[in-house]
């Protein structure tokens, strides 16, 4: 929450004619951007009542000062990322305030790099911005809340299926990731930053000494649910399931919830030849999160090798609809929808799948097959003959060609 990360100029580039370039000091932040372009365009439009932002435009124009207002900041990287606190922060041209754990307070113009903390000298001062934080946290909280969405529950087969898997959190209430004040991220600088050092090794190919550090920080911070994440990613990249799917195991016992950890989970289930162990997870992770492409398209790949085919193609259809741009999810859709011999249905995906870059000799035969099926024989015979060209051991494509 660092100026050195936060204090970004803003820059407009005015149309000829609008105004001689200035410079203006002053806090302003990203809520201010919608309201300003607005105001310069002169669009005036029922939705700049509910920006909670102010515009800018007399400022760049040179038609006046906008009155100083107090910006707010926030990060939730640390909680999300570690289980350690969030951050937020309210500044004014004058002083920041950030709320923490150890709350901190700065006189920024005369203590740019924010080395010293004036809590305990400006208490009164930190406890007003506080208080102005809070009701600014309160206010917009309020006018945004949305109601929970209720998600049907899984169903008594998957719950059993998880719980045989050593997935603890449906065998008891999931309990939250600290009992007490979670950490405060300046107090763990030296984790964070051995995390950064053990992924970097890990990219580098070092992935056994990136799991000793790994280790070895897991003894510091027994609870911190990412280390044996981190350690699983490398035993899944060098194929070692069984030892990968019990460092996820591990990391799912601290937050049954994380999302990653349960796709890497069902990753190496499946890389372990064992997709019937998978689906349950990644059941779990479209019920819990149900934008996650990823485990749609498992799920729907998983369905179509089973001989599922509408299983599959209601999965892959969600699948594309959150990521068309996706060619391999293209692709997949477009096979299942031949499987179902809904031909020329299955002509717009694979198109869209090769227009998208996806290169396989699968996709010139799946395309040629649907071609074929709708009468179109001479591009077919086009797309089998490329299938052939990548790949000439391709019996299927020869007899579909002959």
């Amino acid at each position: 929450m660092s100026d050195s990360t936060l204090h970004v100029p803003l820059i407009f580039k005015l149309p000829r004619g609008m105004g001689a370039s200035r410079v203006v000091h002053g806090m302003v932040g990203l809520i201010d951007v919608a309201p300003t372009l607005l105001d310069l365009l002169h669009l005036q439009d029922p939705l700049g009542r509910q920006f909670q932002g102010m515009s800018l435009a007399s400022d760049i124009v040179g038609k006046g000062a906008t009155r100083e207002h107090p910006v707010y900041s926030e990060t939730y990287y640390p909680r999300d990322s570690f289980g350690w606190s969030e951050l937020r922060a309210i500044a004014t041209d004058r002083f920041k305030y950030i709320q923490a754990p150890h709350p901190e307070l700065y006189d920024l113009p005369h203590d740019r790099l924010e080395l010293h903390n004036l809590c305990g000298e400006r208490a009164s001062l930190a406890a007003a911005l506080r208080q102005q934080l809070e009701g600014l946290v309160q206010h917009y909280d309020s006018a945004s809340g949305r109601a929970a969405a209720h998600e049907p529950p899984l169903s008594p087969e998957t719950v059993e299926k998880l719980r045989s898997l050593g997935y603890i959190a449906l065998a008891a209430p999931v309990q939250p990731i600290s009992a007490g004040p979670l950490p405060d991220p300046k107090d763990r600088l030296k984790i964070f930053k051995g995390i950064l050092r053990a992924q970097d090794l890990s990219t580098l190919g070092r992935r056994e000494q990136s799991n000793r550090l790994l280790q070895s920080l897991a003894a510091e911070e027994p609870n911190l649910y990412v280390l044996p994440f981190l350690e699983a990613d490398n035993l899944a990249s060098d194929h070692r399931w069984h030892d990968a799917e019990q460092s996820y195991l591990a990391s799912l016992k601290i937050n049954p919830k994380f999302e990653r950890a349960l796709m890497g989970l069902a990753h190496a289930y499946l890389g372990d030849g064992e997709p019937e162990k998978a689906r349950p997870l990644l059941e779990l992770v479209v019920h819990e999160y149900p934008r996650n492409f990823l485990a749609l398209y498992a799920l729907g790949r998983i369905a179509r090798r089973e001989g599922k085919h509408e299983k599959a193609y209601r999965y892959l259809v969600k699948a594309v609809s959150e990521k068309p741009y996706v060619g391999l999810l293209q692709q997949e859709l477009g096979f299942t929808l031949v499987d179902l011999e809904r031909y020329q249905e299955a002509l717009e995906p694979l198109t869209r799948a090769q227009k998208l870059g996806v290169e396989d000799p699968r996709l010139e035969h799946y395309l040629g097959t649907a071609l074929a099926s709708v009468g179109r024989f001479k591009e077919a015979v086009s797309h089998y003959q490329k299938a052939l060209e990548a790949k000439p051991d391709l019996a299927e494509t020869r007899l579909s060609l002959a």
